[in-house]
């Protein structure tokens, strides 16, 4: 999924959230269009998140986000 359209009026599409990918599959950022939100993700050589918008991310001994 890379887009997510929302009827906030009657007749009306707009495109609400959108999600952008490396060409591994990671998402690299997130963006919601309805509140002007941008979420920045980082990952490392083994495709875990490193980072999510500035803050470092942690993970368990079966490197699930902690």
């Amino acid at each position: 999924m890379t887009q997510v359209d929302y009827e906030l009026a009657a007749g009306s599409n707009t495109k609400a959230e959108q999600f952008d990918y490396d060409d591994l599959g990671n998402r690299v950022q997130y963006r919601d269009h309805r509140n002007a939100l941008r979420t920045a993700y980082e990952n490392n050589v083994v495709n875990e998140y490193t980072t999510i918008a500035g803050g470092t991310v942690q993970h368990d001994a079966a490197e699930n986000v902690a």
